[in-house]
């Protein structure tokens, strides 16, 4: 459970990150700034790449149901 929760508070971390690099792209576009805004659209895509790798809830739940468990045949 602990490993879902921490999986919600990064996809948030993340998805706040890309919306934010957005907001803040605007702005370096409108002072002309376009080294730092060319940084800041990686920051943006990088985040948008991990929103995309994050494991979903329920791939957490089943890595959270197998770990710690052996199984013998």
């Amino acid at each position: 459970m602990a490993k879902q929760t921490g999986l919600v508070k990064a996809r948030n971390m993340a998805g706040f990150f890309k919306s934010q690099s957005l907001v803040l792209l605007e702005v370096l576009d409108g002072l002309g700034l376009d080294e730092q805004a060319e940084l800041c659209e990686r920051i943006h895509d990088l985040a948008e790449e991990i929103v995309k790798t994050l494991p979903s809830e329920e791939e957490a739940a089943i890595q959270s149901g197998l770990s710690g468990h052996c199984y013998r045949n």
